[in-house]
């Protein structure tokens, strides 16, 4: 799987080249609070019924190879970024739908535009910072609003345990 290329990546990054490396998605005593509340896990999610049917009319049949055959082969970062900025955005016209799903993206999204702003106001400037996200979110990060403390400190949360004999990567 892609992403696990990535973790190690990023990990071996903050390790080996001293380059600081941080969560950025809603922690997870929230985002599970938010799961919690679900919708009726029995029907398939607008989201799941668009990805299955882009699978099933890709020539890939995988949204995986897909992703690596026409964007991570892309022939520089510009183009890179043009076609994943589109994929998302295109997803999100097509899925977003008024759901509990689309409002934990949305908070989701203002949590990260958060975590941005705080870097800034550490002393870090726009062009260091590179988040690691889905191509569904870049639309809804480019926009810019960001959860407020107090906005967060409404939101719910379970009780969550931390577990230091584990290696957990994004």
């Amino acid at each position: 799987m892609q992403n696990s290329h990535l973790n190690i990546k990023l990990f071996y990054g903050q390790k080996e080249n001293k380059v600081e490396c941080r969560f950025c998605d809603l922690p997870s005593s929230v985002f599970l609070a938010i799961q919690n509340k679900g919708e009726n896990p029995s029907e398939e999610s607008l989201n799941s019924y668009i990805h299955r049917k882009i699978d099933e009319f890709s020539e890939d049949s995988d949204s995986e190879v897909f992703w690596e055959r026409v964007m991570e082969q892309a022939a520089d970062y510009q183009a890179y970024r043009s076609g994943a900025r589109d994929y998302g955005t295109n997803l999100r016209e097509l899925t977003l739908a008024n759901t509990k799903s689309d409002a934990e993206n949305i908070i989701r999204e203002a949590y990260m535009c958060k975590q941005v702003a705080e870097l800034c106001e550490e002393g870090f400037k726009i062009n260091e910072i590179a988040m690691v996200v889905g191509a569904f979110h870049i639309e809804g990060i480019e926009k810019g609003n960001f959860l407020s403390d107090e906005e967060f400190n409404l939101l719910k949360k379970v009780e969550t345990k931390k577990d230091f004999n584990a290696l957990f990567l994004l």
